[in-house]
């Protein structure tokens, strides 16, 4: 009775499909894994179509290796944006370096200047005292 109840069904499956433009044939034969399990004086049986439990097997292996692919993709981008704030960075420091030696130079200039301009005046004034005191008598 159970093979009349599924050829129906397959009969029904099948001339729905057509109707619908989609072409399916039943095969003669149904290919099924039968997993048994417990102990010999009470087993377990377990029956599932051929091929499914392998393909449920493979579509997690499929899912795997495609969120481990994204992490991958997400891993390399994240890297390429440090790599560019790294880069950013380093340029930023060393134009800030440029700019504070050329500060610093300037300041040197300034100070050197402004000594030199000091001592001549200082001794503008002890040549010109001198001077003052040499002639003036």
């Amino acid at each position: 009775e159970l093979g009349g109840a599924v050829n129906g069904a397959a009969g029904l499956a099948e001339s729905f499909a057509s109707k619908n433009g989609i072409d399916i044939s039943v095969g003669d034969y149904i290919n099924i894994d039968v997993l048994v399990t417990g102990k010999t004086d009470n087993p377990s049986y377990k029956v599932i179509p051929a091929g499914t439990s392998s393909e449920e097997g493979s579509i997690k292996d499929q899912a795997k290796a495609i969120v481990k692919e994204k992490i991958g993709e997400a891993k390399e981008k994240v890297k390429v944006e440090v790599d560019k704030v790294k880069e950013k960075a380093i340029e930023e420091a060393d134009r800030l370096k440029k700019e504070a030696e050329y500060k610093a130079k300037a300041e040197k200039e300034r100070l050197k200047k402004e000594a030199e301009d000091k001592a001549k005046a200082e001794a503008k004034k002890k040549v010109g005292g001198f001077l003052k005191k040499g002639f003036g008598n």
